[in-house]
């Protein structure tokens, strides 16, 4: 053990190509460039050794892998297997040069899966896409994940997004992703998503030459609110990068930068009335939102072939906004200005043994905001009108850290029969926020509101003291061991035991079984297991903040606007936050089930998904002597049964996929914080889920014009999404305006949604100056158009009952844009 830790340290330092004596070599096609995930397998005596070339084609066996009497052999898809003697054991460095694999016709009548992991795609939303593809569409991380998920037809949901298996804060910069899986196996012990889309980004190492890009010159046209005419927006976005190698080191490095800064007018869609326009002059149609960031990184790559390899990241990003909040009802005086500092510091390390692999790594992520509110008067809600005056806090400053460790050993070679890691997560959040003093006002109607300018008392005043200073941990742990149960020629069946840990909450058991089989032209798939749910250390840290012993909230009805209240008033009543004492960890049960069958260039699936989500979070408001308690429940449901048909077809360079989605979700929470119509009946709020729509289309078709020009299109629909409707009254008169006037929970149906989009590029090679060197320059071209058909994508629409806003559109995404995008590497 000793003697194999040594070689892993020295591997560190010493140079790939210099290992003492032992076995490197390149792997070349037959223009003698590089072959990159080439299998090398080194036999002596009966044993096999394996390793995989790098980018650069490289591969590297230590002296202590071979023996005097060897052989080596070399596959790689498309080409023909290479076999060779060795024959002394001299340190070497090989050179091996592939040919082209044969092209032979055949007739195939019936296709059987000589792999069975190949059976374990445990979700017709699993897709996985290499670097070849992804740099056709776009120069922009962000883009490339939101195509994956059409891909994928995973439109619909939450979403979590992992860097290199590790929770990810900044994305890599484009040209450093290698590969993006959406949902690769999602009843895997390792990770605890259940029904959200999982993302996983997969970076890459740059090949030991000097390299400059520029992939900035972007130029953008439209993209602006539809929902008043002549609205502008605009963005602009520089950066450029520089990779290579570190002189006499096994390190190539990778350095990016970028400018960027978007600024866009959205709607005012309020209504003040007439008699209070004059003075608070305020009768707008829309604000001016800007945002401007900075965002820079440096990696650092070491690779030993296929046996080790290293990677340590940083990346640091700073932005300002000003009018942030604003849009809708809400108007600029009650928006707020913020900067946000993000850093986040990345290590990830990977080696591979005759028995087993290992890979882990450990990230943190720091972020800093500080926000400051356009006004400090008082602020003003009337319900379904507009929102003004001054924000809650006056000013807020706020520090979040995570880190993140994570261990992984599995069987090699081949497929992974087992799987045995953990990971480890502390949250820590500091927080500071200054109470506006003044506090806010809430009417029920514009009339309440004009009576009170009046000087009614029709007003209900909202109002925090005291000391905002809070700082809150959690830690989190998660063993895990995932197993192959039986595996047989077209039998798979898997299963995984992980234990969720939470400090202060305990530990949760959650067990998965996965299994697939193939009879004749069908795949049969079955999965099921149970996911624990961790309550994030904002959600404890917001308790913590109101609790009564920090901020202290109050409230008080039948006031006068704009009065002064430095003192206690008549009917003022306190309002405190508190654990329920039976509160529990959420936890959601999954089932899974599909088929699948090959019909020539066509593959037709459906599968059926059900989950069942206990133990959900909500909150109620409870009379607590003299004012309120608002307790934090763990007593809330949610059911959802998705039914998911699709339908792929591949013929060369032309692929296209149908993926229809319907829907049926119920629960009776929309979060932590939310809070019922009615206090003593929860079950009354059993309903439809917000926001989630019952049917769903995405397509995907991509295919080739002349002159290589490479172009994919998308196209996602979704239907009506409902949403509640609310009165606007204060019935219980608590403060909640949650009265819903004997209509159901989020009754009301949404508009639908479609989007078209395009994607187009082409890869120009520039006349190379310098031959002998075999660095070639290429020019990246590309052009990406965004709700091509110019459809008007609602956001929302006024929900409350009798308010002048009520089923009127309060705001809408983009509209048609094109982007044009230019890459020099």
């Amino acid at each position: 053990m000793r003697a194999r830790s040594k070689i892993v340290l020295m591997a560190f330092f010493v140079p790939f190509c210099g290992l003492a004596g032992g076995l490197t070599g390149t792997i070349l096609d037959p223009q003698h460039l590089a072959v990159p995930n080439a299998t090398i397998t080194l036999n002596c005596s009966g044993k096999a050794k394996f390793a995989r070339s790098d980018t650069q084609g490289r591969f590297g066996f230590s002296d202590a892998d071979w023996a005097e009497d060897c052989s080596i052999s070399v596959t790689c898809p498309g080409f023909a297997p290479v076999y060779e003697r060795l024959v002394g054991r001299e340190p070497r460095d090989l050179s091996i040069r592939l040919a082209l694999a044969p092209v032979r016709e055949s007739v195939t009548v019936m296709a059987l899966l000589e792999d069975p992991s190949a059976l374990l795609r445990t979700s017709l939303t699993s897709v996985s896409l290499s670097d070849d593809e992804l740099k056709r569409i776009s120069n922009n991380t962000a883009d490339l994940i939101r195509y994956a998920k059409e891909r994928a037809g995973a439109t619909v949901g939450q979403t979590v997004v992992y860097v290199d298996g590790l929770p990810g804060g900044e994305l890599p910069p484009s040209d450093r992703v290698a590969r993006i899986t959406v949902n690769a196996n999602p009843f895997s012990a390792e990770y605890a998503d259940g029904d959200i889309t999982a993302i996983n980004v997969t970076t890459k190492g740059p090949g030991r030459q000097v390299r400059l890009s520029f992939g900035g010159a972007s130029l953008g046209v439209g993209g602006r609110d539809t929902l008043i005419p002549n609205l502008q927006s605009k963005s602009r976005n520089e950066g450029g990068g520089m990779t290579g190698p570190i002189p006499y080191l096994p390190f190539t490095f990778s350095a990016h930068f970028s400018i960027g800064s978007n600024q866009a007018d959205v709607p005012l869609p309020t209504v003040i009335p007439s008699t209070a326009q004059a003075s608070r002059q305020t009768n707008a149609r829309f604000a001016s939102v800007e945002n401007h960031s900075k965002v820079g990184s440096l990696d650092l790559y070491y690779s030993g072939g296929e046996s080790l390899g290293a990677h340590l990241a940083y990346y640091e990003s700073r932005s300002n906004g000003s009018n942030l909040g604003v849009g809708g009802l809400t108007l600029p005086e009650a928006g707020f200005r913020s900067s946000l500092t993000i850093r986040e510091a990345r290590a990830t390390t990977s080696t591979r043994g005759d028995r087993f692999e290992y890979r882990g790594g450990f990230v943190m992520t720091q972020m800093s905001s500080d926000t400051h509110a356009n006004s400090e008067g008082p602020g003003v809600s009337v319900l379904g009108g507009f929102v003004a005056g001054g924000a809650p806090f006056t000013r807020g400053t706020s520090v979040r850290s995570t880190w993140t460790l994570k261990n992984v050993v599995e069987s090699t070679p081949g497929p992974p029969s087992w799987s045995a890691g953990m990971t480890v997560s502390r949250s820590s959040d500091f927080k500071q926020d200054i109470p506006n003093p003044a506090g806010s006002f809430t009417f029920e109607t514009d009339q309440a509101y004009a009576d009170a300018l009046a000087g009614a008392p029709t007003g209900t005043w909202f109002v925090t003291r005291g000391n905002g200073t809070l700082h809150h941990a959690t830690l989190t742990a998660a063993p895990f061991v995932h197993k192959e149960v039986v595996r047989l020629p077209h039998l798979l069946v898997t299963g995984g035991l992980r234990a969720d840990y939470q400090a202060g909450l305990g530990t949760l058991l959650s067990p998965r079984l996965a299994g697939a089989a193939q009879w004749w032209s069908f795949v049969f798939r079955a999965s099921a297991g149970l996911f624990a749910r961790d309550i994030g250390n904002n959600v404890l840290v917001r308790v913590l903040e109101t609790d009564g012993s920090r901020l202290q909230e109050f409230m008080a009805s039948g006031v006068p606007i704009f009065g002064t209240f430095t003192t206690p008033v008549e009917n003022q009543s306190s309002i405190r936050t508190r654990f329920a004492p039976d509160l529990t960890r959420p936890r959601q049960l999954m089932e899974k089930a599909s088929v699948e069958r090959r019909l020539g260039q066509f593959t037709l699936n459906i599968e059926y998904t059900s989950t069942r989500d206990r133990h959900l979070l909500g909150s109620r408001r409870l009379a607590d002597g003299s004012g309120w308690l608002d307790l934090l429940e763990s007593n809330r449901s949610a059911e959802r049964h998705r039914l998911h048909p699709q339908v792929r077809y591949k013929w060369g360079r032309h692929s296209a996929a149908i993926h229809y989605e319907w829907v049926h979700s119920h629960d009776d929470t929309d979060g932590p914080f939310s809070f019922p119509a009615r206090q003593e009946n929860i079950r009354a709020d059993w309903a439809r889920s917000a926001g989630i729509p019952a049917h769903s289309i995405t397509l995907t078709d991509s295919f080739q014009l002349p002159g290589a020009v490479s172009v994919t299109l998308t196209d996602s629909l979704r239907g009506s999404a409902p949403f509640n409707i609310t009165t606007g009254l204060d019935s219980a008169n608590d403060g909640l305006y949650t009265d819903r006037g004997g209509l159901a929970r989020n009754s009301g149906n949404g508009p639908g949604y479609n989007s078209l989009e395009l994607y187009a590029s082409k890869r120009i090679a520039l006349p190379n100056p310098s031959p002998k060197t075999h660095k070639k320059i290429y020019v990246n071209l590309g052009a990406q158009g965004d709700n091509l058909l110019g459809n008007r994508n609602f956001t929302g629409f006024g929900s409350v009952v009798g308010s002048p806003t009520f089923g009127r559109p309060l705001g809408t995404l983009p509209g048609r844009s094109l982007r044009f995008w230019l890459n020099l590497d």
